[in-house]
């Protein structure tokens, strides 16, 4: 029972050092920063369009919680009300599914390419 569990912990523990370490690679704060720019232009570009028409949009915060919520949650509590913010949430939705495939992808590729990773991942399905 104690040998299961701390093979269990370590590879869970080794999992854990492959994933932190994907942390401090350049394609993951290359992405980061992209996905943030979006985000606060889309959010810039959406205040301008609905501020004065709906009535939620009361400041930029209203449309960056907006922005947020539709590229990662799949929509906000509140939709747009003229036609570019319509075009621009169209946008910011398929935007959205993007970006989660691109990262997922780009994290794939590393996890592939990591050789700590394959060594492992070999070694515990041959003792399994």
């Amino acid at each position: 029972m104690y040998k299961t569990i701390l093979k269990i912990l370590r590879k869970i523990k080794v999992f854990l050092i492959i994933v932190l370490s994907y942390f401090l690679t350049i394609q993951f704060w290359t992405t980061y920063f992209l996905n943030l720019v979006f985000l606060h232009s889309l959010s810039l570009t959406f205040y301008l369009f609905e501020y004065p028409e709906n009535k939620y949009i009361t400041d930029h915060f209203d449309s960056f919680r907006w922005a947020f919520k539709t590229i990662f949650a799949g929509g906000a509590n509140f939709t747009a009300v003229t036609l570019p913010g319509k075009i621009i949430e169209l946008l910011a939705l398929s935007m959205g599914l993007l970006a989660v495939a691109i990262f997922t992808g780009i994290f794939t590729q590393y996890l592939m390419d990591n050789k700590q990773f394959q060594k492992e991942f070999r070694r515990m399905n041959n003792v399994e």
